[in-house]
Formats: C-alpha cells, sequence, structure tokens
C-alpha cells in the first residue's frame, strides 16, 4: 500500500508550481530544497522532501534524472491521487 500524499508532498507540488515548472524543463533538486528547508515559514528537513520526491516519481508525476534534477513526466495540472 502506497503512503498518503504529505504536508511535505504538497510543499514540493507548491515549489513546482511557483516555479511554473512544466515537463520540458528539468528542475535541479537544489531549486526545490531551498525554499522548503531554508526559506519556509515550516521547515522540512531533506529526508521528508526525499521522501515526497520518491512518492512523486511512485505515481508517475516526476522522474528522477541522473544529475541531480528532475522533470515532470506531466502536467500539475493533471489530477494527482491523494490516496
Amino acid at each position: 500500500m502506497q503512503p498518503l500524499m504529505t504536508k511535505a508532498t504538497e510543499a514540493v507540488l507548491d515549489v513546482l508550481r511557483k516555479i511554473d515548472a512544466t515537463p520540458e524543463k528539468p528542475i535541479g533538486l537544489y531549486v526545490i530544497g531551498i525554499p522548503l528547508i531554508v526559506e519556509a515559514e515550516e521547515k522540512l528537513t531533506e529526508d521528508e522532501i526525499l521522501s515526497a520526491i520518491f512518492w512523486l516519481q511512485s505515481e508517475k508525476v516526476i522522474e528522477l534524472l541522473g544529475d541531480n534534477t528532475l522533470s515532470l513526466v506531466r502536467s500539475l495540472s493533471q489530477n494527482i491521487p491523494r490516496r
């Protein structure tokens, strides 16, 4: 059974929306991490962010690339399961 979408997952998705991520534009993990670890009101840990990223990958929302980047597999405007 897959875990539920967490606050960290919601936060990662919020950052991706704020930076206008699209499937055509790879995103550096650093670009996602800094707002969530340093700038956020409710700061997240690296483990929380990684868990969120791995969950999004398992749901085929993102694809992790080999150079510390990720790419959207589908548009963020599509429904993402919350289970």
